[in-house]
């Protein structure tokens, strides 16, 4: 069954991550969309991921790269009016990037469950209850015909939940990986294929597979984070004195209390689809050629592209230079 399953799934094609709208391939699903044979580069930054809480009090937890002068495309108009009232003025609300992968022509499997384990950040320094997750999924054997876990490309590099899953006879698939350029069609895909979905965090692949029209739940022990977990990750030490805001979103007590709907048993669980359009934006989404141009493929686009690639090199030039002076200072 696996390998029928993974047998019809995109293969894994490695793209080079220029910005953030390179990015699990979302920059090559509007090229494809335009008849691009190579990829311009993108001066503006897109949110790859769902954000499931309107009050953020520090608006730069909306975002994962770029400024204020910056053109910045966000899911939703809440987002947008959000960093508007914050000084971001060029800022659109275009739908996530999954919104514009095709809905794929297959049949979902009845009385089938997809399994997506929190999955650990790259450079961070999680650590899951893993094996007890795991055992905690024995007694849905007899509530489905067919159980499959899916581990993203970061935990399988690093080992996380496969052995674990193993144990205990589940049978697992690779997920996303941020430097595919069909990681977007690939996850399209696998919510197609499966008529139920349970996970133990919430994260964007919860709205994802409630939008491709899996019913979704939150159930077992939950994968718990905490701040320093992130220490080494960059995104969160250029944002340190703000995360811990972002890290109680994420929190069981706060999930429960936010998104109630989602804690059901597997079985029981319910089609979310509504529920999941207002995140990842559905109503906002454009057609390809506006996103194109949004992203900066134009001329004056280009030429903006290259002035923020070549200030990025000279910033991670200069990071690289303080290290070493750092590491040759005497203690």
């Amino acid at each position: 069954m696996i390998e029928w399953l993974t047998s019809q799934l995109p293969a894994i094609r490695p793209i080079e991550r220029r910005s953030e709208a390179d990015y699990y391939g979302a920059s090559d699903l509007i090229g494809a969309a335009l008849g691009y044979a190579t990829l311009p580069r993108s001066s503006a930054s897109w949110r790859h991921g769902v954000s499931y809480e309107r009050t953020m009090r520090a608006p730069e937890l909306l975002l994962t790269e770029g400024n204020r002068a910056t053109r910045h495309l966000v899911a939703n108009e809440w987002q947008a009016a959000r960093l508007r009232r914050a000084g971001y003025l060029r800022v659109h609300a275009v739908g996530v990037p999954f919104l514009y992968s095709e809905p794929p022509d297959t049949k979902r499997l009845p009385h089938s469950l997809l399994v997506m384990p929190a999955h650990h950040v790259f450079n961070s320094t999680h650590v899951f209850d893993e094996e007890g997750y795991a055992e905690s999924l024995r007694v849905l054997r007899d509530r489905f015909d067919l159980i499959v876990a899916c581990v993203s490309a970061t935990c399988a590099r690093e080992g996380a939940w496969t052995r674990a899953l193993e144990q205990v006879g589940i049978p697992w698939i690779l997920g996303a990986d941020s430097s595919d350029r069909n990681a977007l069609r690939r996850m399209r895909k696998i919510f197609a294929m499966f008529e139920f979905m349970t996970t133990n965090s919430l994260g964007s692949h919860v709205a994802y597979a409630a939008y491709s029209g899996c019913r979704v739940s939150i159930w077992g022990p939950y994968a718990q984070i905490r701040l320093e977990d992130y220490r080494n990750v960059p995104w969160y030490q250029k944002n340190w004195k703000r995360a811990s805001e972002l890290i109680e979103c994420y929190t069981e007590s706060h999930v429960r209390r936010s998104h109630p709907l989602l804690f059901r048993d597997p079985w029981h669980a319910e089609d979310l689809r509504v529920w999941a359009e207002a995140f990842v934006g559905h109503s906002f989404r454009r057609e390809p050629p506006e996103v194109g141009r949004l992203l900066g493929w134009t001329p004056i686009g280009q030429g903006e592209a290259l002035v923020h690639s070549a200030a990025r090199r000279f910033a991670d030039l200069g990071r690289g230079a303080m290290r070493r002076i750092r590491a040759l200072s005497p203690s």
